[in-house]
């Protein structure tokens, strides 16, 4: 359906690094990735062909979480912010071990520097849950921590 205007994906995660931080100006090219990675995962657990090369290879995850839109809830007091935080949280409770965790704009919706810490925190508890995630964010200070150490010493 998309043609000559598709643009080709090629994610590769879960075998030298379980996280994988993707940045970029804002474009919309970011959040499709994660949709994209999200989508094919699930048609793959599901038995459908997947629109990949053939020498594409997808684990089978015990489950799939993904933070990803804005769901902001004045009925339930709820703040951009307060609703990513609630829903991340729950990710972060049930997935522990083989999952994939999505998470769109990683910290964003508060102050900077908040959110950048707060970040670190989630990224860290994801690494120690051994699942595999792929998070965006625009916050220079996420993407300098997630740089492999010999990257950022050398710098």
């Amino acid at each position: 359906m998309l043609g000559d205007t598709a643009v080709p994906l090629s994610i590769d995660i879960g075998r030298d690094f379980s996280v994988l931080v993707i940045t970029g100006p804002n474009t919309g090219g970011k959040t499709v990735a994660l949709k994209t990675m999200g989508l094919l995962c699930l048609m793959t657990q599901a038995g459908l062909p997947i629109p990949a090369a053939a020498t594409s290879r997808l684990p089978v995850f015990e489950g799939v979480f993904a933070d990803i839109g804005d769901e902001q809830s004045i009925q339930q007091t709820l703040s951009t912010f307060s609703w990513h935080m609630s829903n991340i949280s729950r990710i972060l409770k049930k997935a522990q071990g083989n999952n994939l965790i999505l998470l769109d704009e990683l910290g964003a919706s508060t102050d900077p520097q908040e959110g950048s810490a707060l970040g670190r925190a989630i990224l860290l508890h994801i690494l120690e849950s051994r699942s595999l995630a792929a998070v965006t964010t625009h916050y220079t200070d996420l993407k300098v921590f997630a740089l492999p150490v010999d990257v950022r010493c050398s710098g």
